[in-house]
């Protein structure tokens, strides 16, 4: 709920890229129905499963008989400065390599009146505002 309106009032103030572990092809369906003219999320600012770092763990970190591996996000691919970048999950291990860089998101479930990406929205644009007020 609320992608919308978290897209419109972001976009005012935010560079926006999809980062996802998913198959380019899958993403790029979801992505060309919410946006048909590649104009909010074009081609050129899509992240997918093949720009994912594979990380593997120690087994005492996960307390497993093998280590595991997660995919993480590697932000340095948006070839920005990394204090200028903020990755928005719901996957603690998608912010791995730059963890300062992770906000983190509950998993949708479904609910209709979920208002995290509404409140994630007022933050952002809180706080480019206040940025803003102090220069």
């Amino acid at each position: 709920p609320h992608i919308a309106y978290f897209i419109a009032n972001v976009l005012q103030h935010f560079d926006i890229a999809i980062f996802s572990t998913g198959e380019q092809d899958y993403v790029d369906a979801l992505l060309d129905v919410m946006d048909p003219s590649g104009q909010v999320f074009p081609k050129s600012r899509r992240y997918y499963r093949q720009h994912c770092t594979k990380v593997f763990s120690r087994v005492e970190d996960v307390k497993a008989p093998s280590p595991a591996t997660f995919l993480a996000k590697d932000l340095q691919i948006l070839g920005r400065p990394l204090n200028e970048v903020v990755l928005v999950d719901d996957t603690v291990n998608s912010g791995l390599l730059q963890p300062n860089n992770l906000l983190l998101l509950p998993t949708w479930t479904g609910d209709p009146s979920d208002t995290a990406l509404l409140q994630l929205a007022e933050h952002l644009v809180c706080s480019v505002k206040k940025t803003a007020r102090k220069q």
